[in-house]
C-alpha cells in the first residue's frame, strides 16, 4: 500500500503529477507550480506513453490558503486537470486534506467551485484534514465534519461509477475504484486522525479487493523527517484529541 499523503507538507503551493509506467514499475514526478496571480507554471512535461502503460494521477494538497486568500489559484489548479487530462492520461485526482483554512462558508463555496470543475470530467476524491473538522474547544478539536459533508456528501458522487463507498452515512472515509495501465485500483480516503472505528472499517473493506493495488489516502501521516508522526510531534492528531490515530499506530494497526 502507497500512502500519498507523505508528499503533502512539502507540496503546500503546487500540484503534484504522477505518472506510474507499468511496464517498467517506475514513478515520474512533475510539480505545477502556482505564482502569486493563480497562474500556472509547469516544470518541463514528462511526456506519457500510453502504449508503455503510462498513466497520471494528480494530488492535491493543502488548498487551504487558497479557499482563503487566493481561489483563482484553487481554480486553476482544477482548470489545468481538466484542460490536460487526455494528454496527461490523468486517471484519477487525490485531494489530502486541509480543503479550507477558517472552516468559513465563503471558503467552502470556493472548494466546491474548484473541485465541481472534475465533476463528471475527472474521478477524484476527497478527504478531510484538520482544518476541514471544525473549530476547537480550548485545546481539543471538535470533529465537526457538518461543512464537509454539506459539500461533498456521498450524494454528490451517487451516480459516479468510480465511487465505490463510504463509512457509515458520511462521507469522512470513503473508498474510490479505477482503472489504469492495464490494472485495477482502490484509493481509501481516511480522516485525519482516524480512530480505531475508522481502521477497523478500512480493515475490513481491504480483504475485499485483493486483486486491486491499493492507495491509501490520508492527513498528517508522514512527519517532515520521512518518518511517520508519532507521539511527541509537532501535527500529530494526539495534540488534537487522545483518542486519534497517528502515522505509527496508523501502520501498527
Amino acid at each position: 500500500m502507497c500512502a500519498l499523503t507523505d508528499l503533502s507538507i512539502a507540496a503546500k503551493n503546487c500540484v503534484m503529477r504522477f505518472t506510474w509506467n507499468v511496464t517498467n514499475q517506475s514513478l515520474a514526478c512533475l510539480v505545477l507550480s502556482l505564482s502569486a496571480f493563480g497562474e500556472a507554471v509547469p516544470d518541463e512535461p514528462i511526456p506519457v506513453n500510453r502504449e508503455a502503460g503510462e498513466f497520471t494521477i494528480v494530488l492535491l494538497p493543502d488548498t487551504q490558503r487558497y479557499t482563503w486568500m487566493n481561489p483563482g489559484t484553487f481554480y486553476a489548479q482544477t482548470d489545468w486537470i481538466v484542460r490536460d487530462r487526455e494528454r496527461l492520461n490523468i486517471r484519477f485526482v487525490i485531494h489530502l486534506g486541509d480543503i479550507v483554512d477558517d472552516y468559513t462558508d465563503a471558503e467552502w463555496e470556493v472548494a466546491d467551485r474548484a473541485m465541481g470543475m472534475l465533476d463528471g470530467v475527472v474521478p477524484y476524491s476527497v478527504v478531510p484534514g484538520n482544518h476541514d473538522l471544525g473549530r476547537e474547544e480550548g485545546d481539543v478539536l471538535v470533529r465537526n465534519s457538518s461543512k464537509y459533508n454539506a459539500v461533498f456528501p456521498p450524494r454528490r458522487y451517487r451516480d459516479r461509477p468510480w465511487y465505490g463507498g463510504h463509512m457509515g452515512v458520511s462521507n469522512e472515509n470513503n473508498y474510490c475504484l479505477f482503472e489504469a495501465g492495464g490494472e485495477e485500483y482502490l484509493v481509501l480516503s481516511l480522516e485525519f486522525g482516524p480512530p480505531d472505528a475508522t481502521l477497523d472499517w478500512a480493515n475490513e473493506l481491504l480483504p475485499r479487493f485483493r486483486d486491486r493495488r491499493v492507495i491509501v489516502a490520508t492527513h498528517s501521516y508522514m512527519y517532515h523527517d520521512d518518518t511517520r508522526l508519532g507521539e511527541g510531534d509537532d501535527y500529530s492528531p494526539h495534540k488534537k484529541h487522545a483518542s486519534w490515530n497517528d502515522g505509527d499506530e496508523m501502520e501498527w494497526r
